[in-house]
């Protein structure tokens, strides 16, 4: 579905790059989250596929078709960047036109479908003027997804929405996701969000993609031991490795009883705790 190549920026009085050889795939129905800490190049990313700012080098193709040399390329693609509104109009309205100025054409059943789906149905009658800063945002996402688009891109898209709203909009929004074949490309700072609803993730550092990995809850127990440990005494355990004195394992229930046990009688253990790996990527990047 999207397609990203070699993709970099340096802007004319900078040496150095924002983002440099930039290169990933998005499939259907797939939701990819795009972390990193601020300034790491998340958002030149997004507008570089939203071709609102010009790559220095590099291809994006959706599905197929380089975007950059084409013109009305993104008309089944989708952006919640940086919304607004009008003011004089109320939310129903405000959709409506959004899709009318991009010449998305859809039926009122079709709006209705994804007002109720941010639970703002209701209020439709109301102005933006009148939303909280949390309705703002769902309004944002509803005018991204009325026209159905094959890919969405979205950036921090649930700041400002309360805990429970969150949950139920991101699991209304798989569902969606699923019934709609669309792909997702989404970032954010809330990361125990992003677990909810991604299936992989990208991890931006200094302009570059350091890691790419699938979203497997990302849950890792640590063992810290006295000494350290040869990496032989865990070979037959998976995704177990050592780092130094500390064994990093996803182990879970009696294959993680086993090999604590194994290494009580073989090895004196300092502390156990278990870390979030999302966040621990963060820490080390702030370091």
């Amino acid at each position: 579905m999207l397609e990203v190549n070699n993709l970099s920026k340096k802007y004319k009085k900078s040496d150095t790059y924002s983002l440099k050889d930039i290169s990933f795939n998005i499939d259907k129905s797939e939701i990819v989250g795009l972390i990193g800490s601020n300034g790491a190049g998340k958002t030149t990313l997004m507008k570089m596929i939203a071709k609102t700012l010009k790559p220095t080098s590099g291809e994006i193709y959706i599905p197929g078709e380089n975007i950059l040399e084409e013109e009305n390329s993104l008309k089944n693609v989708n952006f919640m960047i940086e919304a607004s509104f009008y003011k004089h109009i109320n939310a129903y309205q405000n959709i409506k036109y959004y899709l009318e100025i991009n010449n998305q054409y859809v039926s009122d059943e079709q709006i209705k479908e994804v007002m109720e789906l941010v639970d703002l149905w209701k209020v439709r009658e109301k102005k933006p003027s009148q939303f909280s800063f949390g309705m703002k945002q769902r309004l944002g996402l509803a005018m991204c997804l009325a026209s159905e688009p094959e890919i969405v891109i979205m950036d921090e898209p649930f700041v400002g929405l309360d805990p429970k709203g969150v949950t139920i909009l991101i699991n209304r929004l798989k569902e969606w996701v699923y019934e709609k074949n669309m792909s997702i490309l989404i970032s954010s700072h809330q990361l125990s969000e992003l677990e909810e609803i991604c299936n992989r993730y990208l991890y931006i550092e200094n302009g570059e993609i350091k890691k790419s990995f699938k979203n497997e809850r990302n849950e890792v127990f640590v063992i810290t031991l006295k000494t350290e440990i040869s990496k032989e005494v865990i070979e037959n355990y998976e995704d177990t490795i050592t780092r130094g004195n500390e064994i990093h394992t996803k182990l879970k229930g009696d294959k993680l009883n086993n090999l604590i046990n194994k290494l009580s009688t073989q090895n004196s253990i300092i502390k156990m705790e278990r870390q979030d790996y999302l966040k621990k990527l963060f820490e080390e990047d702030n370091k």
